[in-house]
């Protein structure tokens, strides 16, 4: 009767070995692509505060105090979510 099964009726037993190895590849891809957008992320981050800061000498230099709260307060922000960010994950 062994060989009627194998012939009529399609064996399960390895199903399973594929969806694994489907699960693995997925989880490659997307560290990846976490790793591509982390990436990306800092580098935006080294801009905005590279930016900040310049801001911020530019307004101590006028005397403008104003000027140089909101560039430290945007460093700090960018600097801020980018902590926050990395605990998450």
């Amino acid at each position: 009767m062994g060989i009627w099964k194998s012939l009529w009726e399609r064996d399960t037993r390895y199903d399973r070995l594929d969806s694994i190895s489907r699960q693995r590849q997925q989880h490659e891809r997307d560290k990846e692509s976490w790793s591509y957008l982390r990436d990306r992320w800092l580098i935006l981050v080294r801009v905005g505060s590279a930016t900040g800061a310049f801001v911020a000498v530019v307004g101590a230099r006028d005397g403008n105090g104003v000027q140089v709260l909101i560039s430290v307060a945007v460093v700090a922000a960018v600097l801020g979510i980018t902590w926050v960010a990395n605990r998450i994950r």
